[in-house]
């Protein structure tokens, strides 16, 4: 993956080397290819999935869902979402780390979706086996929606780069 193109607000106390934020979250997104995905429904309870996901250097997230499931029909009503990406090989207590993202999620439009369609393929080979071109996501012709997730905030967890119990909280800022 480039660089991240984004920039990082620190959203507390603790001051950070940007270089090493930046290359622990593309480290950490690269290395990892599944995410956890809450959402809320509009009687405010909670819902939680697994996708897997890419990403680009502003830090938006690509993910399938299919129309009618209930995650998907929630960020109809509210775009609010949240996602993990940790390892779960990690051995508790040793070197931990993993990334909380805080953002909204809609379904990817017209002006987006030739790169989204290009982000995904390229992180996963076979996706351009099954949906052939991009218009396929905007026209109905497959049974999936392309969803882009707009990072807003993020809390990085390191412990190899930054030392342990160490949360950093950051606002994401789009150039």
């Amino acid at each position: 993956m480039s660089e991240l193109t984004c920039s990082f607000e620190p959203a507390g106390e603790i001051k950070v080397d940007t270089d090493k934020v930046e290359g622990s979250i593309s480290r950490l997104l690269s290395s990892e290819k599944l995410c956890s995905v809450a959402s809320v429904s509009n009687t405010n309870r909670a819902h939680i999935n697994t996708a897997f996901f890419a990403f680009d250097d502003q830090l938006r997230l690509f993910l399938l869902f299919e129309p009618q499931s209930r995650h998907a029909r929630y960020f109809g009503n509210n775009p609010s979402a949240a996602l993990t990406v940790f390892s779960s090989a990690q051995t508790w207590g040793e070197k931990l780390c993993g990334i909380q993202l805080f953002g909204e999620i809609k379904k990817v439009d017209a002006g987006l979706v030739m790169h989204a369609y290009a982000t995904y393929a390229k992180r996963f080979l076979k996706f351009s086996d099954w949906i052939t071109r991009p218009a396929e996501l905007l026209s109905g012709a497959c049974t999936t929606n392309m969803m882009v997730f707009e990072t807003e905030s993020l809390t990085l967890f390191d412990e190899e780069t930054f030392g342990k119990d160490v949360f950093i909280n950051l606002a994401v800022v789009r150039k």
